[in-house]
């Protein structure tokens, strides 16, 4: 059996057939699993983009209304929006993980990416990726994509 099916205890049918319904969200470190997963999946098959990032969001949210405070779930989302070009409400949700005092790296760099897509913003995203590099990455949480030599 494998993670996806214990996750959520049935062996029957693929990951891409369960539903929000049939997901565990008191589970935060499954439903963050099944987040990285998806984002795994995104890069190695670009053609589930766009409906591996839908479940991706609403997985989150979902999730941060059981757990407000999760940070991992902010950084996440805060990823997932970036990703999606919302750099403005990524950087509204990667802010509130750093206001929890959040120390993954992970969190920093995102902070710092956002940053850098925001004209107003650019100016302070150096700190966040000196931050990052002092820190650990938590393994239930994601970069988002960055090209420095787009900027």
């Amino acid at each position: 059996m494998g993670i996806l099916d214990k996750i959520f205890k049935r062996n029957n049918k693929s990951s891409e057939d369960y539903n929000m319904n049939s997901l565990d969200f008191k589970d935060a470190d499954s439903i963050l699993g099944i987040v990285v997963q998806l984002n795994k999946d995104i890069w190695s098959d670009t053609s589930k983009w766009e409906k591996n990032n839908l479940k991706m969001i609403q997985y989150l949210t979902r999730l941060l209304l059981n757990y407000p405070d999760d940070t991992r779930a902010l950084t996440n989302l805060g990823a997932t929006l970036s990703d999606s070009g919302k750099h403005k409400e990524a950087l509204y949700e990667l802010l509130k993980a750093e206001k929890l005092k959040s120390n993954d790296a992970n969190l920093y760099r995102n902070i710092g990416i956002a940053k850098m897509n925001v004209n107003e913003e650019r100016q302070n995203a150096k700190e966040y990726f000196k931050k990052a590099d002092t820190l650990k990455s938590d393994n239930l949480t994601f970069e988002a994509y960055f090209d420095p030599q787009g900027h």
